[in-house]
């Protein structure tokens, strides 16, 4: 699975250093998976990484190291100016989740994007659909959905504006 993103990975690292309007990526940490893949481009690229990353999956040197996954969510979310969701497991959703309801409760404004070129996250939208329509949000949960490079690169500039 991992293989099929490596060149779309490629790509939005690339957007991201030739706009230059992300100083550091903020990561899941490890060199494994698509998170390796987004740390090697971006230090082919010169940009600056921040890994956070549990002691158990062997960090590597430089990563913020926690014990337990709750911690380290919290770490990416409060080291993060803005999202990119990418396609993932249930760890990765949960962020998500974590990350709209930041935004929601606290009444933050950071960015949120997910890139969903299969759409994975297709059901979650019908369910925030659902949910609107039962009264249960407020709000959509304020996130834009992206199924190309071309839409990321968009997105960068007009978060970066």
């Amino acid at each position: 699975m991992v293989e099929q993103y490596v060149p779309l990975l490629q790509q939005i690292v690339y957007q991201i250093s030739v706009l230059s309007v992300v100083q550091t990526i903020v990561y899941g940490g490890g060199t494994n998976g698509l998170m390796g893949i987004i740390r090697d481009q971006a230090e082919i690229h010169q940009l600056s990484v921040h890994g956070h990353n549990m002691v158990r999956w062997n960090p590597l040197q430089g990563e913020i190291v926690y014990d337990s996954l709750r911690s380290r969510q919290a770490g990416i979310i409060d080291d993060s100016d803005a999202y990119l969701i990418l396609p993932g497991g249930i760890g990765t959703l949960h962020e998500l989740i974590q990350v709209l309801c930041e935004n929601e409760v606290h009444r933050r404004h950071k960015p949120v994007a997910i890139y969903d070129p299969e759409n994975i996250y297709l059901p979650l939208k019908e369910i925030f659909t659902k949910m609107m329509e039962l009264q249960l949000l407020d709000n959509f949960p304020n996130c834009k959905w992206l199924s190309s490079v071309e839409e990321i690169t968009l997105w960068l500039e007009q978060i970066s504006s």
